[in-house]
């Protein structure tokens, strides 16, 4: 529940930081719709509704983990700019929680479906955007990078965990 606050709480200041750093230096992020528009608005909704999810990995991993993923293929039509971005952090932090606490790890094909979803989703709000290519590129790159290296750290803080519990148990026996 912490996690879940705490995710919650970073990315709604990631949503008021960014239409004042567009005020300051529209270069930073130019298209940030402003705090209070419609646009602002949904994507606040996303990362609410994505946070709350966060509350669920741990009891529930693939089905959290994808509807965590979906909040964002959901939102991509609706142009909400720099705003879409910020709904990629509930979901490196959904995967991070996913991987330390599953136990069977056969569900990799859970992870391969999020970044598909990313993918499209990314491809998707960017779709006005020129150099098609280039933008299937970069969404392939933003899915690897929100799924990866969340997973990566995970795998090994689950193997340090690992590691702890057979040293412990050697031990005792």
């Amino acid at each position: 529940m912490i996690v879940a606050a705490v995710t919650g709480v970073v990315a709604v200041a990631m949503l008021v930081i960014g239409p004042v750093l567009a005020q300051t230096d529209p270069s930073v992020a130019g298209d940030a719709p402003a705090v209070g528009s419609s646009a602002w608005l949904l994507g606040l909704v996303a990362v609410v509704v994505q946070s709350v999810l966060v509350a669920w990995v741990r009891g529930a991993p693939s089905s959290a983990l994808l509807a965590i993923a979906a909040v964002p293929l959901a939102v991509s039509p609706l142009d909400l700019g720099v705003v879409f971005g910020v709904t990629a952090l509930p979901v490196a932090v959904a995967v991070y929680r996913a991987v330390v606490h599953w136990r069977p790890r056969a569900r990799w094909w859970v992870l391969a479906v999020v970044a598909v979803v990313l993918v499209v989703a990314n491809v998707i709000e960017a779709r006005d955007d020129p150099g098609g290519g280039v933008v299937v590129g970069l969404a392939v790159l933003q899915a690897v990078l929100v799924v990866g290296a969340p997973l990566l750290l995970a795998l090994f803080v689950a193997a340090q965990h690992a590691t702890r519990s057979a040293q412990r148990a050697e031990i005792q026996a």
